[in-house]
């Protein structure tokens, strides 16, 4: 019985670190990705930005 006490508490132990690790882990890489999301809306917007310069340019040339 005391055996069985003493491993379901090691499991325990264990959970409870891999839970702390888990949740330290999320936080780094929630500030890690901090500035991505701008960054991609800033490409797709310079993306149309340059697909309507380019399309003006070849109606500007065809003239």
């Amino acid at each position: 019985m005391k055996e069985l006490h003493k491993t379901n508490r090691q499991q325990h132990e264990k959970h409870l670190q891999s839970r702390v690790d888990s949740t330290r882990a999320i936080e780094r890489l929630e500030g890690a990705s901090g500035g991505i999301g701008e960054r991609y809306k800033f490409l797709q917007e310079m993306r149309g930005y340059v697909q309507d310069l380019l399309e003006c340019f070849s109606e500007k040339v065809r003239m």
